[in-house]
């Protein structure tokens, strides 16, 4: 379903630079619109810095969604584990304060979206709040050395619970990835994937070389790490 002439995507428009909302259906047609280029470019443009002005709602996320998945997303199945690093154009989840995040679901039957909205708190994930201060190393070295053996024993209750101990001979460019390593060995640990088993990872960045890594010195995905010349790396482990 796309509007059939300039006229009918200019109404769209309008009612945009007028602060009104555009329904599921409408947004579903406008997007189809744009995607099967059968506007100007000067129309579509429009549309989009109206609709960015105005802030979307969530029926018409929902409705560009649908379009995108109708009209420009390719369906595949696979027959192996994926691995898919959603930091790729994502913010992170906040460690200050609440982050706000929507989530957009398929209905496998019907092919619907729906969007849920929630929100993330540092304090529900057993995270703490905390400053500088609370992370200083004790001036006594024997109270830090015991400070030291509870947190390496999980019996710290302070924020210090929730850092992340270096060795201090350790130099910075190989310690900054003691958090992402962590974060790829976590999802080997609960991801269902027998060893040999295939594995296919959609990012060719940091994460993405580091999850391809670890998979081949596990011997979880020996293989070669081929990547994508044509536009974001693909990795694939096999």
């Amino acid at each position: 379903m796309i509007l059939k002439n300039d006229r009918a995507f200019g109404a769209v428009i309008t009612r945009l630079i007028n602060r009104e909302n555009l329904t599921r259906q409408e947004a579903f047609a406008a997007f189809s619109t744009v995607l099967n280029n059968a506007t100007s470019d000067l129309q579509q443009g429009a549309f989009l810095a109206a609709l960015t002005a105005k802030g979307e709602t969530a029926e018409e996320v929902a409705g560009a969604w649908e379009a995108i998945y109708e009209l420009d997303t390719a369906k595949v199945k696979l027959d192996l584990a994926v691995a898919e690093n959603s930091g790729t154009g994502m913010d992170e989840a906040s460690v200050c304060g609440t982050t706000h995040c929507a989530r957009i679901r398929t209905d496998a039957k019907t092919g619907r979206g729906t969007i849920d909205q929630f929100t993330i708190d540092p304090v529900s994930l057993g995270l703490s709040c905390t400053g500088g201060d609370d992370l200083r190393p004790e001036p006594d070295r024997d109270k830090e050395t015991l400070r030291f053996v509870r947190l390496m024993n999980n019996k710290e209750n302070s924020p210090r619970k929730d850092a992340v101990a270096i060795n201090a001979g350790l130099d910075l460019y190989t310690a900054c990835f003691a958090e992402p390593v962590g974060c790829v060995i976590n999802a080997f640990e609960k991801m269902p994937l027998a060893p040999g088993k295939r594995l296919l990872i959609f990012g060719g960045g940091t994460m993405g070389l580091i999850t391809a890594i670890y998979a081949r010195q596990t011997q979880q995905a020996p293989g070669e790490i081929p990547l994508d010349r044509y536009g974001p790396p693909v990795v694939y482990a096999q």
